[in-house]
């Protein structure tokens, strides 16, 4: 065997096979299995995909109360929210005069106005795109977010695949190919090639498949809406003074 190669993993492959594949994880059955001796290493050498996701998806909830007792759950539809007027529409209650949601444009920064007994609830990638830190929280007071609103997220993708050691990653270990930088405008296909791979320890030495799973930087999933990823991973066989 040489002592490098490529392999090319586009998303749309081994459908009949694994007919749950998303463009954000999935597994390719590859032409023939792979058996490697001694050491080696992979790192993701080139990732093309789609730069088009919702920033609001299925998982996002929004609930409300003026009484603090019934609680009433706003109907949130999927999609990408490019504007604050668009998101400040998304907030709209049936109590104008309770619930009050004003945008600070220098700042960028959002005020909630509650009246006595009003209380708001959101949960998923919307409270992240508001400004909140935490993902489900609860608000039952006025209060201006720390952070700005961000319509862009997420900004970085990372990619993990199931051949590869863990490694630390914040308090856990996992098996982290790489974090990508989003790039390119909304609706463009972006292609990265990376002339500093950074490779990771293979776990295995013999295995005829390959799992891609991508997720943000608080491991959710990247909703995708179209188009396909294509993953290159490069293979090398570890020098001597690489062993540790």
């Amino acid at each position: 065997m040489a002592h490098s190669f490529y392999v090319t993993l586009p998303s749309n492959s081994s459908p009949l096979l694994y007919p749950d594949n998303t463009v954000t994880h999935y597994r390719v059955k590859l032409s023939q299995p792979i058996s490697l001796e001694g050491q080696w290493e992979v790192g993701l050498a080139e990732m093309i995909y789609p730069h088009q996701w919702y920033n609001i998806d299925e998982e996002c909830e929004y609930s409300y109360t003026v009484n603090g007792h019934q609680w009433w759950r706003k109907q949130i539809d999927p999609g990408y929210y490019g504007s604050m007027k668009e998101i400040l529409e998304l907030l709209e209650t049936n109590y104008p005069e309770q619930i009050q949601y004003l945008y600070h444009e220098k700042t960028r920064r959002l005020e909630i106005r509650l009246g006595e007994g009003a209380q708001v609830r959101i949960k998923g990638r919307l409270a992240g795109l508001l400004g909140f830190q935490t993902e489900a929280p609860t608000v039952t007071q006025s209060t201006t977010l720390d952070r700005p609103l961000d319509l862009r997220q997420p900004h970085n993708l990372f990619v993990y695949c199931d051949i590869v050691e863990p490694r630390a990653v914040g308090h856990t270990r996992v098996p982290l190919l790489r974090v990508v930088n989003v790039r390119q405008r909304y609706g463009e296909d972006v292609s990265v090639i990376f002339t500093n791979i950074h490779y990771q320890s293979v776990k295995q030495k013999y295995f005829d498949t390959i799992e891609i799973d991508i997720r943000d930087s608080v491991g959710r999933k990247v909703p995708f809406v179209r188009g396909n990823v294509i993953v290159t991973l490069h293979f090398r066989l570890k020098r001597a003074s690489q062993f540790v």
